[in-house]
């Protein structure tokens, strides 16, 4: 997108609303799946409400388990009833473990199919952000279709945080602390990744973190040779980065050629960011983005947290 035509359609205010920004946090939503690394996403959620003052809602879901035509339906329930119970309390005792009393929360087991259980409850609450834990499976199945996380984000009504499952070679596997020292933030110009842009400028100044300000440009190497086409996206960073950027808050620019999510990943890399927050667009006028959307894959093969925007 042409950074100097983006700049006559600014976001206001009221284009934000309702989009899970991070300063308009009331309700987080944590799928949790008793694994160590749906646990690391609570410890997100714990950071992020005590900085919000935000209520923090558990969810477990219980798949169908399939059962043979053999059996009767009462022994089907009874099994069922019975898991339920039992991940209500798993549930309620960590709840009560990890989560001070001073965090408004609560937990709520349900049955069904997770993605589908985990959007709908965000819808009934009001959710202003979900966050889960994406365990980076590679079975045909979600590489078609997407893992739960992906599928969460895709028909979210609301922002979503995904962290990223890390420590696989651990014995037993551990989930990494959480930093939030270094954000990088996407930028195309458009008003959706502005708005982005100034919730990465609100994080990284509740939390202490320099913000990496990225742009990609869609082109052939020969055109990236020139060198022009890259220096004026800089500059064009620069100044936007001045003009919603507090000057207080560290910053770099990265500007690159190439395929968007590739480069965006391989930013996240090289400079260790600790969370990516994206902008998902809807595409042909759906309110959500598409599989393979440059969000959905940013999502799936970032080497950290990403906080995909609802835009």
């Amino acid at each position: 997108m042409n950074p100097d035509a983006a700049k006559n359609d600014h976001a206001t205010p009221s284009d934000a609303e309702g989009r899970g920004q991070p300063n308009n946090l009331r309700n987080i939503l944590v799928a949790i799946d008793f694994s160590d690394f749906s646990k690391q996403a609570l410890d997100y959620a714990l950071i992020l409400a005590e900085k919000f003052h935000a209520k923090i809602t558990l969810v477990h879901v219980v798949e169908a388990a399939i059962i043979p035509e053999t059996l009767m339906i009462s022994a089907e329930r009874e099994v069922d009833m019975r898991t339920v119970q039992e991940r209500r309390e798993q549930l309620e005792s960590l709840r009560r473990k990890k989560i001070d009393s001073s965090i408004p929360s609560e937990a709520m087991v349900k049955t069904g199919e997770p993605w589908k259980e985990i959007v709908e409850e965000a819808k009934f609450l009001r959710a202003e952000l979900i966050i889960t834990a994406s365990h980076g499976r590679s079975a045909l199945k979600d590489i078609l279709l997407g893992n739960t996380a992906e599928r969460v984000m895709r028909h979210a009504p609301c922002s979503v945080l995904i962290t990223r499952q890390a420590g696989l070679h651990a014995d037993p596997p551990q989930a990494p602390p959480i930093h939030l020292k270094r954000i990088l933030a996407p930028v195309d110009f458009s008003p959706a990744s502005e708005i982005g842009l100034a919730s990465a400028a609100m994080l990284a100044k509740l939390f202490g973190a320099e913000i990496v300000l990225a742009h990609v440009i869609e082109t052939d190497a020969l055109q990236a040779a020139d060198g022009k086409i890259l220096k004026d996206a800089e500059e064009a960073l620069i100044r936007l980065g001045q003009q919603d950027i507090p000057s207080d808050i560290p910053r770099q620019i990265v500007v690159k050629a190439g395929s968007p999510f590739k480069a965006i990943v391989e930013a996240a890399k090289a400079l260790q960011a600790d969370l990516i927050i994206i902008t998902s667009h809807g595409h042909k006028g759906l309110n959500r983005p598409l599989p393979g959307s440059t969000a959905e894959r940013v999502v799936r093969h970032a080497p950290c947290a990403t906080w995909a925007l609802r835009g």
